[in-house]
């Protein structure tokens, strides 16, 4: 076997978080060949750096005697990394129905609470996943054919929080997955498939098997440019949120409402970007385009008469008092003083 230590494109832990090559790391472990591969590569690095390892597979419950066999893979391998294992089983499609989510979205939160209480319990920093370029790619494409703005064509972050105190970080987020497969076969390591990966029943697998072909007729590499436009629109977004919390601050009068005059003073860009922060200052939910475009309507064309329907069973509307202010009304049935709700 030959010993090549990284898959081309990964970026070494310390890189990402700023912390000592020695800090714990988690690693999310399917035994798919993203993971496996983000596994060997985590431990060359940690035996150059001393850095303590631990690896955690969920078993969904779903798939049989294949999710059995990736169970085992997963243990086997990384017994023989010499990396300590965690298996959880759960049961994915009970908890999805339980809480009305897809099995993908059930699936995903239930890895993120194993991982977060298995960091909670061994006072581990950092968790890896082993999203790389080509995952990136079809997420960007996935938003922009779903109508995504400027934040969801950033793509899969390298970095961001994790629970409470952690960093969630992506080391092989610029390697393509070419490059994974390649270092896979080098190193004489085996991984598992998932077959439903292979399938056409939904959209992210469209877009791998039947998109992602056309785009590579008209570019080498085009993950590689979806990577480069996300770094861009990182940037850009990181700007328009600062200019954004200064806006708020400016507009804020301290006791939940808005300056609608205030407001007025900024771009249509940052008054939504206020909107957004202060019904999260709130505590709603996260508001859709609908709802920002009916907010900032409201706004600019000072239509003081509009009753804006919020997530959350919340209303924004103007004070009647102040009308100047917009304010926030929870749980308010319609009242009657021919207001209409424009949501």
């Amino acid at each position: 076997m030959t010993h090549i230590a990284y898959p081309a494109g990964f970026v070494p832990p310390h890189r990402l978080t700023g912390l000592s090559p020695s800090t714990p790391i988690l690693i999310g472990f399917s035994g798919g060949a993203d993971s496996t591969a983000l596994l060997l590569a985590l431990a060359a690095y940690a035996a150059l750096h001393h850095t303590p390892l631990y690896a955690l597979h969920l078993h969904h419950g779903i798939r049989g005697t294949d999710a059995d066999r990736d169970a085992d893979f997963c243990r086997q391998t990384a017994q023989a990394a010499k990396i300590p294992f965690t298996l959880i089983h759960a049961d994915v499609p009970a908890y999805a129905k339980e809480h009305g989510l897809s099995l993908e979205t059930a699936g995903r939160e239930l890895r993120h609470d194993c991982f977060a209480a298995l960091m909670r319990e061994k006072e581990i920093p950092i968790l890896t996943l082993a999203h790389h370029a080509d995952d990136h790619m079809e997420t960007v494409l996935y938003r922009l054919l779903r109508g995504t703005g400027a934040k969801g064509l950033c793509g899969i972050p390298p970095v961001r929080p994790f629970s409470e105190s952690g960093v969630l970080i992506r080391p092989l987020l610029h390697c393509r997955k070419e490059d994974l497969l390649t270092y896979l076969e080098i190193r004489g390591q085996a991984y598992c498939t998932d077959i439903t990966n292979a399938e056409d029943d939904c959209d992210r697998n469209r877009i791998r098997h039947h998109l992602v072909p056309v785009l590579r007729t008209l570019s080498e590499h085009p993950e590689e440019r979806f990577l480069r436009l996300s770094d861009t629109l990182r940037e850009d977004c990181a700007a328009l949120d600062l200019l954004a919390a200064q806006a708020y601050r400016a507009a804020g009068t301290g006791n939940g409402a808005l300056s609608a005059t205030a407001l007025r003073e900024y771009p249509a860009a940052i008054r939504k970007r206020v909107y957004i922060i202060w019904l999260s200052d709130m505590g709603l939910p996260a508001p859709e385009a609908i709802h920002l475009h009916a907010l900032d309507q409201a706004v600019a064309a000072r239509n003081r008469t509009a009753r804006i329907a919020l997530p959350g069973r919340a209303f924004a509307l103007f004070d009647g008092s102040a009308p100047d202010l917009l304010i926030l009304q929870r749980n308010d049935p319609m009242p009657d003083n021919g207001r209409k709700s424009t949501v």
